[in-house]
């Protein structure tokens, strides 16, 4: 371990032990304001609520972080490909903690609520964002993937919604859902070419670049993350179809039903009286 990674590692642990403390002493008290009914949930829906507030305070942080890396550090827009200052890689060391503390979180609980897709995501993000925390390399192309957080607190609002018992019948939760899949779109369907823009031109044509290891091997981070995502958008795609296609047949059985009324005349109905 080179001296001038120390901090870098210590501020990803200490990341992970803050988020472990709001975990277990801030997301009770959160959520009693926004669901009365907190307290009554089991100990493994308890668990995984509590992982969506740290989710959700993770994206909301990450989101504004990278917004500002992106927009308004002078110092990434001046060498956008690094290698990046301490600032920079603090806010990464912060998601490198977030990741760490739920990869635990998951493992420890996998009976309860592990996803193989989400460790895989997981585990994806980890290792991108601490080689990028620790070698600094592309930090305006890597901060555009925080960005990405932005569509994670609706995912989280979502399920909040179905744990207390608004079922996808409700137009809240349908409303909630479209709005997801939009936000979704737009901040991690739209950006991948924005991104591949920001990186292809000098990363992977420069001779400066295109013949470090480490370029190398974030373009396999990133690509891998921009699969996931096109994955994960597919699937809420198809969710919204049969949605809408539910939604289609209802209307077109009701239109059947009004017209099969309003065919049966009145000396019908006198008969059948009779």
């Amino acid at each position: 371990m080179e001296d001038s990674h120390i901090p870098v590692y210590v501020a990803i642990f200490s990341f992970a032990i803050l988020f472990k403390l709001v975990s277990k002493f801030l997301s009770a008290p959160i959520s009693r304001k926004f669901y009365l009914k907190y307290d009554n949930l089991e100990a493994p829906l308890k668990r995984h609520w509590n992982t969506y507030v740290l989710s959700t305070i993770h994206a909301t942080l990450a989101t504004i972080l990278g917004a500002y890396v992106v927009f308004f550090d002078e110092e990434t827009k001046q060498n956008p490909f690094g290698p990046s200052g301490f600032k920079v890689r603090l806010i990464f060391a912060m998601s490198c903690g977030y990741f760490l503390h739920d990869i635990i979180e998951i493992l420890r609980h996998w009976h309860a609520f592990g996803r193989r897709s989400e460790i895989a995501h997981h585990l994806v993000s980890l290792s991108g964002t601490l080689y990028m925390t620790i070698s600094g390399q592309i930090p305006y192309a890597s901060s555009i993937q925080l960005l990405h957080e932005f569509s994670t607190p609706l995912v989280g609002v979502r399920w909040f919604l179905l744990t207390a018992g608004i079922g996808k019948s409700r137009k809240r939760y349908k409303i909630v859902c479209i709005v997801m899949m939009v936000a979704f779109f737009i901040c991690r369907i739209l950006t991948i070419p924005w991104f591949w823009m920001s990186v292809l031109p000098d990363c992977f044509v420069s001779d400066v670049y295109c013949n470090q290891p480490t370029i190398k091997f974030l373009a396999i981070f990133f690509v891998g993350l921009d699969i996931l995502n096109i994955y994960w958008f597919r699937k809420m795609a198809l969710m919204l179809y049969i949605v809408i296609a539910d939604k289609i047949k209802e209307v077109r059985n009701r239109r059947k039903l009004h017209q099969t009324f309003e065919e049966i005349s009145p000396s019908d109905v006198e008969m059948d009286e009779k």
